[in-house]
């Protein structure tokens, strides 16, 4: 779960998750917008909001 402040003036933010396997795929969801994709263990995961206090769930697995 990401949140991003009231005066925060960042509408993204880059993570790297920690603990995943670098070469295999994992299913992102965000559970917020509905919105799934897949990604490599080893890539950035970037999470957007349009407003300040916003707050984003998202889950993943390996695929």
């Amino acid at each position: 779960m990401g949140f991003r402040g009231e005066d925060s003036v960042f509408s993204e933010v880059s993570l790297k998750l920690k603990g995943l396997d670098p070469q295999s795929d994992y299913e992102i969801t965000d559970k917020d917008t509905g919105k799934v994709f897949v990604q490599k263990g080893s890539d950035m995961l970037k999470i957007k909001s349009q407003k300040p206090r916003d707050s984003r769930l998202i889950t993943y697995r390996k695929l």
